[in-house]
């Protein structure tokens, strides 16, 4: 028989104090975690007498952990630990997967959890009353967490004998996998910028092409919101704009140099469909036609030099 698993009630205030593993988990008795998916409303401060690992599967909302404001969109995740008060804030078509976990668990399997690089970030506040907030996870690392999450679900609506055991050896996977890629926001800023250096030259060397957005968040490492943040802090303008900049550039650069060569041929070669569209690009970034541009290049070119 599957679990009766209960929900933490959603937009009940007078219900928002403190939850507890045994009213939500009424089988199931010896069981280490509880797996429920969610669309989360605003809630009031609350707390839990059990810890949670949070994954953000959509929308947005703000986190406050005391006087903590964190923005979360899709692709974040962090762990409320059993002392700390939070609350959601403004919540926008906000889903989770919330992943119960019975207290005590944790703080059993500090040995092997220490041992990963980000243990001090995803368990800040367990270890120190201060909460930082992971950096956003990128498409990979989440699939691979939720996988997990999904394992975990099906032990606990599909039970046998050894549920039990099995949910707890794939939490503590979880767990693991999940300090593993706990960085600090700030922290992760450099290897971000670091990203996008791989983006530019792509950028410049497949200008030609059509641009897929998702192609360079992959290869920035980045979800789609932030590496639009991130690209336009670096380059001063949006990805498809300095996209746009690079054609023009390449186009400057040909018809200064291929005299011979068709308008159509030169917009083709630099990434545009239509040659009328081409030219009225052309003319908005430098303030000519491009058939002027390649004359006023070729005047100049002739003029006698001193």
């Amino acid at each position: 028989m599957p679990l009766n698993i209960k929900a933490i009630p959603q937009n009940r205030p007078n219900t928002y104090r403190r939850y507890f593993f045994r009213q939500l988990c009424l089988g199931g008795r010896n069981s280490s975690v509880i797996v429920q998916k969610v669309n989360q409303g605003d809630t009031l401060q609350h707390s839990h007498d059990f810890d949670e690992l949070v994954f953000v599967l959509g929308g947005s909302a703000t986190h406050a952990v005391g006087k903590n404001r964190n923005r979360i969109e899709p692709g974040d995740f962090f762990l409320v630990d059993s002392k700390m008060k939070h609350a959601y804030l403004e919540c926008r078509d906000f889903k989770l997967s919330n992943v119960l976990i019975r207290k005590n668990f944790i703080n059993n399997r500090k040995g092997v959890l220490s041992l990963c690089h980000g243990y001090r970030t995803l368990f800040s506040h367990m270890l120190t009353g201060r909460f930082i907030q992971p950096a956003n996870l990128t498409r990979e690392r989440l699939d691979e967490c939720l996988s997990l999450v999904n394992r975990i679900e099906r032990e606990q609506f599909e039970p046998d004998a050894a549920s039990d055991e099995m949910s707890s050896l794939l939490l503590l996977q979880l767990l693991i996998t999940a300090c593993r890629y706990s960085e600090s926001r700030d922290a992760r800023i450099e290897s971000r910028w670091s990203g996008l250096g791989k983006v530019i030259p792509y950028m410049q060397s497949h200008c030609h092409e059509d641009m897929n957005l998702g192609k360079l968040c992959s290869l920035a490492c980045m979800s789609k919101r932030s590496f639009i943040r991130y690209f336009s802090k670096t380059a001063g303008c949006t990805p498809i704009q300095y996209l746009l900049k690079i054609r023009i550039s390449k186009a400057s650069r040909l018809l200064r140099e291929r005299g011979d060569m068709p308008l159509s041929e030169v917009a083709v070669a630099c990434g545009f469909d239509d040659a009328n569209y081409f030219s009225r690009a052309f003319r908005k970034c430098t303030g000519i036609p491009p058939n002027r541009f390649r004359s006023y290049v070729s005047i100049k070119e002739n003029l006698p030099k001193n």
